[in-house]
């Protein structure tokens, strides 16, 4: 999927090359951004092909020092993406990852019974969650 021009830096929380093990696979440079609740990876900056993406579920400091875990919704399942980010910016992508996971749907409405169905969409009654 390829994105259009301009819609790379809406709502960017942080972005950069870094390494990342997609699901254990070895090692990739990627630039990777987090833009809303999503994180996505490309081949290269210049390139707006998206090589993966998913919905931030969750993240975490890894075992090693430079390692951030983000558990990672794609296609109805998850998977674990390990960022090897610079140690400098280690705690910035770790703060961006946690305020993308806050971001999401689910965590502030719970979706209720479907009031209308179109071409295009399904409308649902939701429910703020206090």
């Amino acid at each position: 999927m390829a994105r259009e021009e301009g819609e790379m830096s809406h709502n960017v929380k942080i972005k950069g090359y870094v390494k990342v093990s997609f699901a254990g696979s070895r090692k990739y440079e990627r630039f990777c951004e987090v833009r809303g609740c999503t994180l996505s990876a490309f081949k290269s900056e210049k390139n707006g092909d998206v090589d993966r993406e998913g919905t931030i579920m969750s993240a975490r400091a890894g075992g090693k020092q430079a390692d951030v875990v983000v558990e990672v919704r794609n296609d109805e399942k998850n998977s674990e993406w390990v960022l090897i980010v610079p140690k400098e910016q280690h705690s910035n992508w770790l703060s961006a990852l946690h305020a993308a996971n806050d971001t999401r749907f689910e965590k502030h409405y719970k979706l209720g019974l479907s009031i209308g169905e179109g071409a295009f969409a399904t409308v649902h009654m939701c429910y703020h969650i206090k």
